[in-house]
C-alpha cells in the first residue's frame, strides 16, 4: 500500500506520529487522522516513525497507508520528532502522538495552552485560551491542536546585466538551475528563478550548480543560519547572479537569417502570398504571438505589421538600430536558431537585447550599437559562425 497522500491544493501538511509499541492503537489514529484531513482543503502526508518498536506498530502503520520510517532501536520520543521532520515534505508540520493526543487534568478556570519548544519552528497557530467553568457545563475541551511551519531558506537565480551583484528591476530569473543546501536537500529553480528549502533550525550553506554558457559573478556559495539570534524566523533573498560573456559567441554556430529574410515573410503572410516564401503564415503568427508576449515591454502586443514597421526602420536612433535587429533576432530565436545550440544562452541573449531597449535612456549610444552589431552578427550567422564586433 502507498503512503497516504491526498489530492487537495491549499499546501502541503506533514503529519508526524513518533510511535512506541503502539500496535492496539495505530490503525485508529491513522484512520482518525485520515477522516480529518480528508475533509480539510488540504494536501498532506502521515508519517509514523516507527522508533523501535519491538511489536508490530510498524506493520500496522503500513498497512494503514502510512509512510514508515523505522529506528532500529528505540531512541525516544525527541528523536522521533526528528526523523520526522527532516523527512517531511510539507509547508506545514504537524506532530502529535501515536494515540492521536496530549491531555492535562486540570481544575475548572481559564487556561493557556502553548508549546514551549521554541527550536522546533519559526511559526505556528499560536497560543490558544481555554475556559472551563459554569458556561460550558465543566466539560473537558477537546480539539485544541497546534500546527507548526518550518523556517525556509530561499533565493533567486538571474541574469545580472547591470553587473551591480543585485536582483534589479527587469532582470531576467533563470530556470531550472539546481541549488545544494549542505544537508543534503537538492531542488530545481521554478520558473520565475525561485527555490525554497524547508529546515531546522541550524546553520546551512546553499550552493548554486553550475550554468552552461554563464559565468557566475556572486559567491558560488553562501552561509545561512538559523537560531535564536534571528528568532528562528526564515531567510529570504538568498540570491545568485550570473553573467554572459557575449565575447565568448564568437566562432559558434547558429542557424540565424537577416532581418531582410523576416522582414519578406512576414510582409508575404501579411498579404496572403506564398511563392518565394520560406515560412508559412501559420509559422509566422504564432512566431510573432510569442514575441508580443516575451520579456520586456519593447515589443509586448506587437502584431505581423508592427514587426514589419520596426524591420523596415530607417531610423538613425541607436535604439531604432538595435530594435531592429532585436527583431530580427527574437524572430531567429522562436525558429530555434541557438547559439552553439544552447537554447538558455540565446534566450538570455534576447533578454539582454530587451532590457538594454527599454532602459536605453542609461546607455550610451557606443553601447547601444555595440549590442545592435552583435544581433546583427547573430542575425546574419546562417549555419556558420557568429563573427561579431569583438571577434578576431
Amino acid at each position: 500500500m502507498t503512503p497516504d497522500v491526498s489530492t487537495d491544493s491549499l499546501g502541503l501538511v506533514s503529519i508526524v506520529i513518533p510511535a512506541y509499541n503502539e500496535e492496539n492503537a495505530i490503525t485508529e489514529t491513522i484512520e482518525q487522522v485520515r477522516e480529518v484531513m480528508s475533509a480539510s482543503q488540504y494536501d498532506y502526508e502521515l508519517i509514523i516513525v516507527n522508533d523501535g518498536s519491538t511489536d508490530q506498530t510498524g506493520e500496522k502503520a503500513r498497512q494503514a497507508g502510512a509512510r514508515v520510517l523505522n529506528h532500529e532501536v528505540n531512541q525516544g520520543y525527541g528523536a522521533g520528532l526528528k526523523t520526522g521532520i527532516v523527512a517531511a515534505k510539507g509547508d506545514w508540520i504537524v506532530i502529535t502522538d501515536a494515540d492521536g493526543n496530549y491531555t492535562f487534568t486540570v481544575l475548572p478556570g481559564d487556561y493557556t495552552v502553548d508549546v514551549t519548544d521554541g527550536q522546533i519552528a519559526q511559526d505556528y497557530n499560536g497560543a490558544q485560551s481555554v475556559s472551563i467553568g459554569a458556561d460550558s457545563n465543566y466539560a473537558s475541551v477537546e480539539n485544541v491542536d497546534f500546527v507548526y511551519q518550518l523556517p525556509t531558506i530561499s533565493g533567486n537565480v538571474y541574469f545580472d546585466i547591470t553587473g551591480d551583484l543585485l536582483l534589479s528591476s527587469d532582470e531576467p530569473c533563470i530556470q531550472g538551475v539546481t541549488m545544494t543546501l549542505s544537508d543534503g536537500q537538492t531542488v530545481i529553480t521554478d520558473a520565475d528563478g525561485n527555490y525554497t528549502f524547508t529546515v531546522l533550525p541550524g546553520d546551512y550553506t546553499v550552493s548554486v550548480g553550475d550554468v552552461q554558457g554563464m559565468d557566475l559573478v556572486t559567491a558560488p556559495s553562501i552561509d545561512v543560519s538559523i537560531n535564536a539570534d534571528t528568532q528562528y524566523a526564515s531567510v529570504a533573498g538568498v540570491d545568485f547572479g550570473l553573467a554572459l560573456n557575449i565575447a565568448d559567441f564568437c566562432g559558434q554556430l547558429a542557424d540565424g537569417f537577416a532581418i531582410g529574410f523576416w522582414k519578406n515573410n512576414v510582409s508575404k503572410a501579411i498579404a496572403g502570398r506564398n511563392k518565394g516564401v520560406q515560412v508559412d503564415a501559420a509559422t509566422i503568427n504564432s512566431y510573432v504571438d510569442m514575441i508580443a508576449d516575451y520579456a520586456l515591454e519593447p515589443f509586448d502586443g506587437i502584431d505581423e505589421q508592427g514587426a514589419v514597421d520596426v524591420l523596415s526602420s530607417k531610423s538613425s536612433d541607436a535604439a531604432d538600430l538595435l530594435a531592429k535587429q532585436l527583431m530580427g533576432s527574437e524572430f531567429n530565436l522562436m525558429n530555434g536558431a541557438y547559439i552553439g545550440g544552447n537554447e538558455l544562452v540565446t534566450e538570455m541573449f534576447i533578454n539582454y537585447g530587451e532590457y538594454l531597449l527599454k532602459h536605453a535612456g542609461d546607455y550610451s549610444r557606443d553601447e547601444l550599437l555595440d549590442a545592435k552589431d552583435w544581433f546583427d552578427a547573430y542575425n546574419n550567422s546562417h549555419g556558420g559562425a557568429i563573427a561579431g564586433p569583438d571577434c578576431q
